[in-house]
């Protein structure tokens, strides 16, 4: 009988050995697979936030190379995919920016401030340096057609200036041209009647000088 409980006592003790053996095993598979997940997580973080600076940098091309890292590292669909259609807008706002600029130094100057018109708010500094370049444009339209009314004023084309007025009015009806150039329409006007007077004034003289005689 003895021997039986010893017997059973060494089964037992081995029972407990193998099972400590296997919870120690399995812990410690545990620690470390959660150890590597923890890691793998943070490197994803890294590279996220890395692709996030390379966007607000403008550094497009190397923000797309990062986000195909992040998606063949991590089953985070939804996350990446939110990224890439943030990078996707950026590039796309760019794009839209540098084509106004190129139609800028064509001096294509509405059809710059149409493109730079479609620069959306989301776009920060984009969309507040487009706003810029919009008023630069308009001031180069303004000029233009200030220049031309001048023009048609002086040589007495009045219906023609008041044409082009109306052109200025409709880029920005609170430019300071409008009223110089209705004030220059309105001395024009003046002009005729004043160098009547002066005409009439030597007829006079000179025909008071006959009368003299």
């Amino acid at each position: 009988m003895g021997f039986v409980s010893l017997k059973v006592e060494i089964c037992m003790k081995k029972l407990i050995a193998i099972l400590s053996v296997i919870i120690c095993l399995g812990l410690g598979g545990w620690l470390i697979a959660s150890h590597y997940t923890n890691l793998k997580e943070e490197r994803f973080n890294n590279i996220i936030e890395n692709a996030n600076k390379a966007i607000e940098n403008k550094e497009y091309e190397t923000a797309e190379v990062i986000l195909e890292k992040a998606k063949l590292m991590n089953n985070k669909t939804q996350v990446i995919c939110k990224k890439i259609q943030n990078l996707e807008f950026h590039k796309e706002q760019q794009e839209l920016y540098d084509q106004g600029l190129r139609l800028e130094k064509l001096k294509r100057y509405s059809e710059a401030i149409d493109v730079f018109s479609e620069i959306d708010v989301d776009s920060n500094d984009l969309k507040r340096n487009s706003e810029k370049e919009i008023e630069i444009c308009k001031k180069c339209i303004i000029d233009d057609f200030s220049n031309k009314a001048d023009k048609a004023i002086r040589r007495g084309d009045i219906e023609k200036a008041k044409y082009i007025i109306a052109k200025i009015e409709r880029v920005d009806s609170d430019s300071p041209e409008i009223n110089i150039l209705n004030m220059k329409i309105e001395n024009f006007k003046s002009a005729p009647n004043k160098y009547q007077e002066y005409l009439i004034f030597i007829w006079l003289i000179f025909l008071n000088n006959i009368f003299c005689i």
